[in-house]
């Protein structure tokens, strides 16, 4: 009987990767290192033949398996079942936030899935059965053929663990392949393979939660909401950065201190679906650490609800030494010394 061959495939680093953000079925884009590690898996693709390729219907998954079709000439085929298990209440909330207000069902999450409970969140049967029941089919369809499937970190991890229990399935790089052979069962050729990234775009390079219990922990934040000055505010910036009459603050916190500060201004440019921000930053005892960035995807979260379909800065005075930090996070130049951050969701190809 015919095999069919199958990869599984990771999507691209995403803004809950980057940002230290929790998305199932959040709709969220491939970042900046994300476009990257797409060059580097389609570099690694060009001349394996590939005769259909399948993704979840979310951008990021989408996103990433034009790296395959686009070469070959072929069409993308969305199919809602290899989504990432939805996670209810939990979707777009910081780790760091889930770390302080839900840690035992983190550690569900992480270690024990079939325990794991929150409301509004699929169950471990539940997406486990939809994705594998959906695997199954497209191999059928393809019986003698390759195909691709594109997904995401845990529907894949725990899915594959289903098939393979006596495998120790580790969580995946962004972009990770695995290879898979189907002639009635499952066989696997190769697990969560990343060696077309380099350490220089890896995300998981960057992590270390899951590396181990002996590994030093990962430090996310969470943010509490503030609409005036309190004692501790100027302490936070560079400078002494007004607090404009409209202006939204959200502290930064790790544990239960306060280490630093987006200072938001809804009102200016909103009429062009702006979100404008008027400063970020971090105690200088933090900096270089890559806890920036999550203040950043704290800003892009609050203005996507919003409806706004850019981020703004003006890099200005002392703010202007961070031009290229903002660059390297895919901010574009626009107009007066400031720089835009696309932040809308393609929908569809």
């Amino acid at each position: 009987m015919k095999e069919t061959t199958i990869y599984l495939i990771r999507h691209a680093e995403a803004e809950g990767n980057l940002y230290r953000r929790i998305h199932g079925q959040y709709d969220s884009n491939v970042t900046a290192n994300g476009l990257r590690q797409i060059e580097a898996l389609k570099a690694r693709f060009l001349d394996v033949p590939i005769d259909a390729v399948y993704a979840s219907d979310l951008n990021r998954t989408v996103r990433t398996a034009r790296a395959l079709a686009e070469p070959k000439g072929l069409t993308i085929e969305t199919d809602a079942r290899f989504r990432e298990v939805g996670i209810g209440v939990w979707e777009d909330v910081p780790f760091g936030e889930l770390a302080q207000t839900d840690a035992k069902q983190m550690k569900f999450f992480n270690y024990d899935p079939p325990k794991w409970r929150v409301e509004g969140a699929e169950r471990f049967p539940a997406y486990t059965e939809r994705f594998l029941e959906a695997l199954k089919e497209k191999a059928e369809a393809h019986r003698g053929g390759t195909i691709a499937v594109f997904a995401h970190g845990c529907v894949l991890s725990q899915s594959l663990g289903i098939l393979f229990p006596e495998k120790e399935i580790c969580h995946m790089d962004n972009t990770a392949v695995t290879k898979l052979r189907w002639d009635g069962t499952f066989l696997l050729d190769l697990l969560g393979d990343n060696s077309h990234l380099s350490e220089e775009i890896s995300t998981l390079a960057k992590q270390n939660w899951w590396r181990g219990k002996d590994a030093p922990p990962d430090r996310n934040l969470w943010f509490m909401p503030y609409e005036s000055e309190i004692d501790w505010y100027l302490q936070l910036c560079d400078d002494s950065v007004p607090v404009a009459p409209m202006a939204v603050i959200h502290f930064a916190m790790l544990d239960q201190n306060a280490v630093g500060l987006v200072q938001l201004d809804p009102q200016r440019d909103q009429e062009e679906k702006v979100g404008f921000v008027d400063y970020i930053g971090l105690q200088k005892k933090l900096r270089g650490q890559r806890l920036g960035i999550q203040l950043l995807g704290e800003a892009v979260s609050y203005y996507r609800n919003l409806g706004r379909e850019k981020l703004r800065v003006c890099l200005e005075g002392s703010f202007a030494k961070y031009r290229d930090w903002f660059l390297h996070y895919g901010f574009e130049p626009s107009a007066d010394g400031c720089y835009d951050l696309d932040i809308r969701v393609p929908n569809g190809k």
